[in-house]
């Protein structure tokens, strides 16, 4: 499917919420941390609050891990949905604040997916049992220490990568990047994935990646959020995420809107 398309179909999903569909979101800037999404985190990582490395007076939340097989999930349980975003921001210094091992882990964002699936995660942070693990929008090594991959995940395998143009090495330099997941149904039940990661310091990273998941395989867990994962050995990680946002379009199924049918839902918002 195209880019157009999809833009459409999203357009078309927003259009249906206007129309009255209720749709569940939240977001935190951990200014203070409110609760509202829950920790799940397995193998004893380090989940803890730190200065925003590019502004003092902002509060991210960190997540460090020392080795081993480990993964940490931040995430809302906002029920299944025909419609989905999750985005998160993610910053670094030019002291390399923020470290990545990223030959042995990843770290994005997660959609549909379980509050439990962090035990599952734990031997093989990028494997999970069927009907669990959910999508994965995940930063992760291209088997290169200056070269990365954006990558859309489901299960423990790839759906879509492309390499990350710029050079993001272990210490990140100084970094800032959005993260965005989104996922729309189709009418005949697929759900069209598409990823993105936006350099807000102007760089040349910005890298799009995008899948279909078909309507067999579609994931139909009830929780969105952030992720950080590792296995085995290898040097420290550590994350520092913040605004942390998630909405979703639940059922029902008049909500399956091809782009052909917005301008019908609009005008019905209109009487």
């Amino acid at each position: 499917m195209s880019h157009t398309v999809t833009k459409a179909l999203s357009v078309a999903a927003v259009a249906a919420m206007a129309c009255g569909a209720h749709a569940a979101s939240i977001f935190e800037d951990f200014d203070p941390f409110t609760g509202s999404l829950a920790i799940n985190k397995t193998d004893d990582p380090v989940v803890g609050f730190a200065a925003d490395p590019l502004d003092a007076t902002n509060t991210m939340v960190e997540i460090t891990m020392q080795g081993g097989d480990e993964a940490v999930l931040l995430t809302a349980d906002l029920g299944a949905g025909t419609f989905f975003e999750v985005s998160a921001r993610v910053a670094a210094n030019d002291t390399g604040q923020l470290e990545i091992d990223f030959s042995n882990g990843g770290f994005g964002l997660t959609a549909a997916g379980s509050a439990n699936e962090a035990d599952t995660l734990e031997n093989n942070p990028f494997l999970a049992d069927t009907g669990t693990s959910g999508y994965k929008l995940l930063i992760q090594s291209n088997f290169s220490d200056t070269q990365q991959r954006l990558v859309l995940r489901q299960n423990g395998a790839d759906l879509a990568s492309s390499d990350i143009l710029g050079d993001l090495t272990d210490s990140f330099d100084q970094y800032d990047v959005l993260l965005t997941l989104t996922g729309t149904t189709q009418a005949n039940g697929d759900v069209e994935l598409i990823g993105t990661l936006l350099d807000n310091l102007g760089g040349d990273d910005n890298t799009t990646v995008q899948a279909t998941v078909p309507a067999a395989s579609v994931e139909i867990g009830t929780d969105y959020g952030i992720a950080q994962l590792k296995y085995g050995s290898g040097n420290p990680s550590r994350a520092l995420f913040d605004d942390v946002s998630i909405t979703v379009i639940p059922e029902p199924s008049s909500l399956l809107l091809l782009a052909g049918a917005m301008a019908s839902a609009m005008r019905r918002c209109r009487r």
